[in-house]
């Protein structure tokens, strides 16, 4: 293999390893997509508790149940946003 051959095999490699870092730093800081209990509360703003109870009432955001198992009780962080959009928090004002 020719010195120029390598040279150009080694930018190859480089520039894969480069996006791959960069795809891994990328993903670093995104959320989860499926959030627990309490990361989903915490996002929310309110306790894993709140969210408890309001499954329990049938509102809240939806959610998902994997296995059956109350445990793997899971929030698509797609599913909050959502939820956020369309229930706007609104401040009640003091007189």
């Amino acid at each position: 293999m020719t010195e120029q051959a390598l040279e150009q095999q080694r930018e190859e490699l480089r520039a894969s390893l480069m996006d791959a870092i960069q795809k891994i730093d990328e993903s670093m800081q995104r959320p989860p997509r499926l959030l627990g209990e309490n990361e989903a509360g915490k996002y929310l703003g309110v306790s894993g508790r709140t969210l408890r109870d309001w499954r329990d009432k049938g509102i809240g955001p939806e959610y998902l149940k994997l296995e059956g198992n109350e445990k793997l009780t899971r929030y698509d962080i797609r599913e909050l946003d959502k939820y956020i959009d369309e229930h706007p928090r609104r401040k009640e004002r003091r007189q």
